[in-house]
């Protein structure tokens, strides 16, 4: 019970901020319309409350400019905070629809004045629309004030703005209009007076509190409801699911109204109807109930219970906001009685010695108070304030915390017995799982190697075949038109014969290159070297095979660039990137090798004026698992492992290959390899 311990603590921390601002705030109690507080200190002393008598003005919303006449006199004084509607022995009696313009003088230490210090005020309660003007100034609007019923907008949401007074008096207007609400009417909280600071500071914090509780109800919803779809035969969680749920959304609607927090722009009606029927928490605590003490609660009273809150449901959402808050006070007097029952079955539980009765009598005790209030608030036959969460979340964890414990006495026995059985498999299990991850990393690295073995086979045998066959047959021919003596002849067949051969020494390098990266024979030595001579070296390698296609060959490398990599290897992957290139550049085309230095990389680059890369070929250009081989601009072969190799080299310095691809237009390689670790900023 350690956690019920700690939790109780924190509905103490929670509810102390609370009277903590309750008693920070101080009610100032107006007389004929006017307060003096030229003698408060709202810096140290804190907020006011402006009570007491404003003056008030039915059916009458009062322009600024008119305030200013000393010749209007109120129809009365309202006694603030209250609904208009609730006045009695006055000249005029307001009715819940209307308008009206409420009058305050406030008189203020002349320091704000002077120092041009940031006060603010706060309206927490105004149905449903108002208008706040200080001093002439419009400060604040909240829907759209009218005395048309067709214009009226209504917006039901706390709110608190910051002004400079600019007199040691503050003229307080406020027009409000209702033609919406046909309960309650003007504003029936209270109005907050102090510096923006302290009104900002006491507003957020209210908010807060109820946004914290939201959460921490709908957490506790999800964590029922997983109880419930482990066990479906306890009920009770989801009952209890349902009333966390309820009471979470109740969070959001009461008090600071934390819900336009979320959704500022969301419908009032709509809002007001979600609210009205939230109150459906009490049906589902008794249905708690019902479950949880088999027996306490008749089947016939709680289908009674039941089919109200499903009634007052269903009115809420169909029936105009207009039309459910004219019956609301008599539906709150049926939810009142039903919260209230509860307590009566909590008291036959303790008496028939239940268990679990007297902790879950004691968690009932907060809220039922607090619940109490609420509802008189509501009915506005108080004036304190909406504290529901604080309360509800005292009893949601004293029942999480007792359906946790039953939930986990009913595991007990198959946990015991399950904990037996996993000992005797444990080393049985961890063996067989250990034994099969091998096998498993052993088969797929086997199959990849079976793959990677027949792809490769495949490649060099298709290609060895190809080249001999084609050696053969030219050799062949060449020798019968020597025997012909046709000299033109015999030249064209002795260069498609060396063209032959280079391809196949090509291959025979590659396979060679490959063979020794694979079996690690390949050493790597980075070092620093000349870029440029080597790019200068395979332009040269390349220089009569480039002129036979009119091929350009050229580099902007500066003559100095100095690059960190293994010389054989960017040797290899150069010219076969090179080599490449001039396979897929048609004549008159141009190669260009660069090489950008960045603060982490050297980029090197050969691009061309090729005919491109399809993509579906690009996408497996640099492994086994397709042939990737397709014939050249003057339909030369090749194997398709030079690309491989480069990859190869490159992933050995810890660097990437990547290319840049355009059907028509060209390809471009980029090697990029790591600066070393010396040379890092």
């Amino acid at each position: 019970m350690k956690a019920l311990r700690y939790f109780f603590i924190l509905v103490f921390f929670c509810l102390s901020i609370f009277f903590q601002q309750a008693s920070a705030t101080y009610n100032a109690a107006a007389q004929k319309g006017i307060v003096n507080l030229s003698s408060w200190d709202f810096n140290t002393k804190g907020n006011v409350r402006l009570t007491g008598e404003w003056a008030f003005f039915w059916k009458k919303l009062v322009r600024p400019e008119e305030a200013s006449q000393d010749s209007l006199a109120p129809d009365f004084y309202i006694i603030q905070p209250r609904s208009w509607a609730d006045v009695q022995g006055t000249p005029v009696k307001p009715t819940e629809i209307g308008y009206a313009t409420y009058r305050l003088k406030v008189i203020i230490p002349s320091e704000f004045r002077l120092s041009k210090s940031l006060m603010g005020i706060a309206v927490k309660d105004c149905h449903m629309s108002c208008n706040v003007f200080i001093n002439g100034q419009l400060v604040a609007r909240q829907g759209k004030v009218t005395s048309n019923p067709k214009d009226f907008v209504p917006k039901y949401q706390p709110f608190y703005k910051g002004f400079i007074p600019v007199s040691d008096t503050l003229d307080i207007l406020i027009q409000v209009a209702n033609f919406f609400d046909a309960n309650q009417g003007g504003i029936d909280d209270h109005v907050l007076l102090g510096t923006f600071d302290n009104i900002k500071k006491s507003c957020d914090g209210s908010t807060m509190i109820f946004i914290f509780s939201f959460g921490i109800l709908l957490i506790i919803s999800f964590y029922h409801l997983f109880l419930y779809l482990f066990n479906r035969t306890q009920k009770y969680n989801y009952a209890f699911m349902l009333a966390c749920l309820s009471l979470a959304i109740m969070a959001l609607c009461i008090g600071e109204r934390a819900w336009f927090f979320f959704l500022p722009d969301f419908s009032v009606p709509l809002f007001l109807k979600i609210w009205y029927s939230s109150v459906v928490v009490v049906w589902f605590m008794n249905l708690f109930f019902y479950y949880f003490f088999p027996g306490e609660i008749k089947k016939r009273t709680i289908q009674i219970i039941s089919g109200f809150f499903i009634l007052n449901t269903l009115l809420a959402f169909i029936l105009p906001v207009s039309v459910y808050t004219a019956i609301i006070n008599y539906m709150l007097v049926g939810v009142l009685i039903a919260f209230l029952y509860m307590f009566v079955v909590l008291i036959r539980c303790i008496r028939h010695k239940r268990q679990h009765a007297i902790i879950v009598f004691i968690g009932m005790l907060i809220p039922l108070i607090i619940g109490a209030n609420d509802i008189l608030y509501a009915m506005d036959l108080i004036m304190t304030g909406y504290y529901g969460p604080i309360g509800y979340l005292a009893y949601v964890f004293t029942q999480s915390v007792i359906i946790s414990w039953r939930f986990s006495q009913s595991y007990k026995q198959v946990e015991s017995l399950s904990n037996e059985l996993e000992a005797a498999n444990r080393s049985l299990e961890k063996k067989v799982q250990e034994r099969t991850i091998e096998l498993q990393k052993v088969n797929e690295e086997l199959q990849n190697l079976i793959k990677t073995k027949d792809r490769f086979f495949s490649i060099v045998t298709h290609d060895l075949r190809t080249s001999f066959q084609a050696l053969k047959n030219l050799s062949i021919h060449l020798l019968e038109q020597t025997n012909k003596k046709d000299c033109e002849r015999s030249q064209q067949l002795a260069e498609w014969i060396n063209q032959s051969a280079e391809q196949t020494n090509k291959l025979l390098e590659n396979l060679v290159e490959w063979a020794r990266i694979q079996s690690g024979r390949m050493p790597f030595m980075p070092e620093e070297f000349n870029l440029y001579n080597l790019v200068q070296d395979i332009f040269q390698m390349f220089a009569f095979t480039a002129s036979q296609k009119d091929i350009f060959l050229k580099t902007s490398i500066r003559k100095d660039q100095v690059i960190y990599a293994d010389y054989n290897m960017m040797h290899l992957i150069l010219r076969n990137l090179v080599s490449n290139s001039i396979k897929f550049t048609e004549k008159g085309g141009v190669i260009k090798v660069d090489c950008q230095q960045t603060e982490k990389e050297y980029i090197v680059s050969v691009s061309d004026t090729g005919i491109g890369i399809p993509e579906k070929i690009a996408t497996h250009l640099f492994t086994l698992e397709k042939n990737n081989s397709t014939a050249g601009t003057n339909n030369e072969k090749g194997s398709g492992l030079g690309l491989i190799l480069c990859k190869e080299c490159v992933l050995k310095h810890k660097g990437k290959i990547t290319l840049e691809t355009r059907p028509g237009k060209g390809t471009t390689f980029y090697v990029h390899l790591p600066l070393p670790a010396s040379s890092h900023k």
